[in-house]
């Protein structure tokens, strides 16, 4: 462009960072940000959220909160855009009272946090394994009227099995199902998985029946998890059906698969069926 004589605008840079961005070349995305600068032709917000997004999704959050003081420096005030992209960032390095501190100062500066901040808040909470945070936020969101949705059940579901709080975890579904939210494959996985982990197959089989019911069709990680359920109880016959369906439907064994029945049987003393599996998993490419 600058050959032909034609000066790019802010709208034609921001295409090419977001390109950049898309393509994990955060440096060389930078560079085109000081190339703006330098040309005289300021970056707007959209520039600076597309650049923090992409230093969040890295995990990068120090680069994030850097190009955030930056865009301040700028005359640009931070928007809630900018603010989940954050949240999100801290959040996923684990850093939860970070993520609360800086999602406290939306509010501060005349920002109403949206269902995508609370979700990532929410998310954060349970991702670290704190059950009680993640349900006073929940508290909070509902109190605010930002309406939960999939996404905010199925982590919380999924924190609430991982407590050992099976009470709380079904009564999260049934409060799914009363707001008319339909529960997607992560919400279902979660669901068996956590009944299966307690030992409670018959309600993981009927959470499986209802997911097909919904047309959604059982990942491996399902299978895993229902696997799993069976080995831990020494039901190790139904676990080899389960493996010879999911064989059947399509859906691929993996290592967890093979390694989960062949732990079965090693603890319970089987190292004939172990050893036979084990065959079968190398013969099918599956390397422990």
């Amino acid at each position: 462009m600058h050959s032909d004589g034609v000066a790019p605008n802010v709208y034609t840079y921001n295409i090419l960072v977001r390109a950049l961005c898309g393509r994990g070349h955060r440096k060389e995305a930078l560079g085109v940000l000081r190339e703006m600068r330098g040309a005289g032709c300021d970056p707007n917000a959209v520039t600076y959220n597309t650049l923090v997004a992409a230093f969040c999704r890295a995990e990068e959050v120090d680069g994030a909160e850097r190009l955030v003081g930056m865009m301040r420096e700028g005359g640009l005030k931070p928007n809630l855009v900018t603010f989940n992209s954050v949240v999100n960032g801290i959040c996923k390095s684990g850093r939860m009272e970070d993520a609360r501190k800086v999602f406290d100062e939306m509010a501060r500066e005349g920002l109403a946090p949206d269902g995508v901040s609370y979700n990532t808040l929410v998310g954060g909470y349970c991702k670290a394994g704190c059950s009680h945070e993640a349900l006073s936020v929940f508290a909070e969101m509902t109190q605010k009227g930002i309406i939960p949705d999939v996404v905010t059940f199925t982590s919380l579901i999924h924190v609430m099995f991982k407590a050992g709080n099976l009470e709380r975890a079904v009564a999260l579904v049934r409060e799914m199902r009363e707001r008319g939210l339909q529960m997607n494959e992560i919400t279902f996985t979660a669901l068996i998985d956590g009944f299966c982990k307690k030992g409670f197959l018959d309600d993981a089989l009927l959470a499986v029946r209802e997911m097909r019911q919904c047309r959604i069709q059982p990942s491996v990680v399902c299978y895993n998890a229902l696997i799993n359920g069976y080995c831990m109880v020494g039901r190790m016959d139904e676990a080899r059906e389960l493996l010879h369906e999911m064989e059947a439907k399509g859906v691929k064994p993996d290592v967890v698969t093979y390694s989960t029945i062949l732990s079965a049987y090693c603890k319970n003393g089987d190292t004939h069926s172990a050893f036979q599996l084990n065959q079968q998993m190398l013969e099918k490419g599956v390397l422990p």
